[in-house]
């Protein structure tokens, strides 16, 4: 019941340790930067070991209690599990505006670990007698109670750190060999950013602890995404709209952002993987009602991906998508030697698929 508090307290008390070391250190040594500011904003911090450490233990003990399988037994505990959660995500996202980034990084993942890993914790997939909830279905709302704190974040594209962001120079009036190698190249650097182990599963299954690893770029939205797109599947039919919802709450959003900041290439960039990822559900979604929510969630966020990424980019998952297809040229110095497809083997439905979504007519993320 406390834990909230607890949360808050030390939070205050990082801010103002942190704060007036600054401005002590200010007033003894100023730096050029700071004597032209006289309210200037003190820099992002890396805390001791010994502190830090501490931090880590308390997230990996709120997160358990509140994931405790006998707390669904009674909904006056489960509302406490609910608020304990939230209280651990807002403390987490509010760290970004004091520690530095990598090292929240780690306390997020430490968090996110927690919903996969059985050990240290009382689990037990089940449905209560008491209340008849299904304890891997309450703690799958609570993954998704975090992602909407985190979708929600005004600074949420900034610590995802997007990769093409980061390159010095995309290709330009470069020959189409070199275009092509350099997008080719980014995106399976792109690919290789997943978190899988973060979020497969529903309840608590691994038996060992996850290794915590080293900051990527686009860690935090393909933890965001990866959870939606699971939860997307589920049996409860308000889980699936609620994810599906805040897939389309989180393109939506950034999409406007990256409009108005002129960078919305950039962005859309970060958000490429999940072109592959919903193609591998398009079974599913081929079953759903025309004018379904899911539907009219998701595909909005394809069409915006497709419509606004680098297109060298788009074309190399093209290509990706057609080397799994069937019926590939006899002829190796073709300049069509992805063609020829034949059959309906796996990769043709995922790339018939794909064409179907880039062939749609244009349309803006927030239209219906």
């Amino acid at each position: 019941r406390c834990a909230p508090y607890l949360l808050e307290i030390i939070k205050q008390s990082l801010c103002w340790r942190v704060d007036s070391i600054f401005r002590e250190r200010k007033n003894k040594k100023p730096s050029l930067d700071e004597t032209s500011f006289e309210d200037a904003v003190s820099p992002l911090v890396a805390l001791d070991e010994n502190t830090f450490s501490a931090l880590q233990k308390l997230i990996t003990l709120l997160t358990d209690a509140s994931l405790d399988s006998r707390n669904f037994d009674s909904f006056e505990f489960r509302k406490i599990s609910i608020d304990v959660n939230d209280a651990v995500v807002r403390f987490i996202r509010d760290m970004f505006s004091i520690l530095d980034p990598s090292r929240v990084h780690k306390l997020a993942m430490v968090y996110f670990a927690r919903f996969v890993t059985k050990q240290g914790k009382h689990w037990n997939d089940r449905d209560s007698k008491i209340t008849g909830l299904r304890c891997s279905w309450e703690t799958t709302k609570l993954r998704l109670n975090a992602v909407t704190l985190f979708v929600r974040f005004p600074e949420f594209m900034k610590i995802n750190a997007p990769l093409m962001e980061s390159l010095k120079a995309w290709p330009a009036g470069s020959s189409a060999d070199s275009t092509r190698r350099f997008y080719s190249h980014v995106f399976e650097k792109i690919n290789r950013l997943r978190l899988n182990e973060f979020t497969s599963g529903e309840g608590p299954m691994s038996k060992v602890d996850i290794p915590i690893p080293p900051m990527k770029s686009h860690w935090l939205a393909e933890i965001c995404v990866d959870i939606c797109i699971f939860a997307t599947g589920h049996a409860e039919q308000n889980i699936q709209y609620r994810a599906s919802s805040l897939l389309f709450e989180l393109f939506w959003r950034h999409s406007q952002q990256g409009r108005a900041n002129g960078n919305i290439s950039v962005v859309a960039s970060v958000f490429l993987p999940f072109l592959p990822k919903i193609l591998s559900h398009v079974n599913y979604l081929s079953t759903l009602p025309a004018k379904g929510q899911l539907r009219k969630d998701i595909i909005p966020c394809a069409l915006f991906i497709l419509q606004s990424a680098p297109v060298g980019l788009v074309k190399a998952l093209w290509r990706k998508l057609a080397k799994r297809a069937e019926g590939k040229t006899q002829q190796a110095d073709s300049d069509d030697r992805f063609g020829g497809i034949s059959g309906s083997g796996a990769g043709y439905k995922e790339l018939n698929a794909a064409i179907h979504l880039s062939t749609a007519a244009h349309v803006e993320i927030d239209d219906e």
